[in-house]
């Protein structure tokens, strides 16, 4: 169950960090603009009807989620930029990119923790129904990605 849910966060809004800077303009990509998560935070809150101190701390939490957003995708645009003038070069530096790349998979992965622990900030302010909401609403999130994979 907490695998499931940490699993879930992860997906949910984990992936949130990274698809913004992607080119095109589809639905998915929509749905990760810094924007729509905010949108869509918002509308969490209101749905869970949140008291004056869990606001508190709602509001610190979307706004650590929407800086690493911000600063993810800044990163994100010098990193395409230094490894789209290496690929320019007449040789280039193969191993170097690997290793920046792998290095960038770390700062993804790390990101992804500090979100999911942001998350597990927030559910452990909320009251007993809101943690049954809460967490039916990811079980819900978890079927829909199931379905998908059928």
């Amino acid at each position: 169950m907490v695998k499931r849910l940490i699993v879930a966060m992860l997906l949910v809004l984990g992936v949130g960090l990274f698809l913004p800077g992607c080119k095109g303009d589809s639905e998915l990509r929509q749905r990760f603009r810094k924007e729509a998560i905010e949108s869509r935070l918002d509308k969490f809150a209101k749905e869970m009807n949140l008291s004056k101190e869990q606001l508190v701390k709602f509001n610190e939490v979307k706004g650590k989620i929407t800086s690493k957003m911000e600063t993810t995708k800044k990163d994100r645009e010098a990193f395409k930029d230094e490894m789209k003038a290496e690929m320019e070069k007449e040789n280039p530096d193969v191993n170097m990119m690997a290793d920046k790349i792998k290095g960038k998979i770390d700062i993804a992965a790390q990101n992804g923790k500090e979100t999911v622990d942001l998350l597990k900030d927030l559910y452990n302010v909320l009251d007993e129904n809101q943690k049954k909401v809460f967490v039916a609403k990811i079980h819900k999130k978890l079927d829909a990605l199931e379905a998908l994979q059928e």
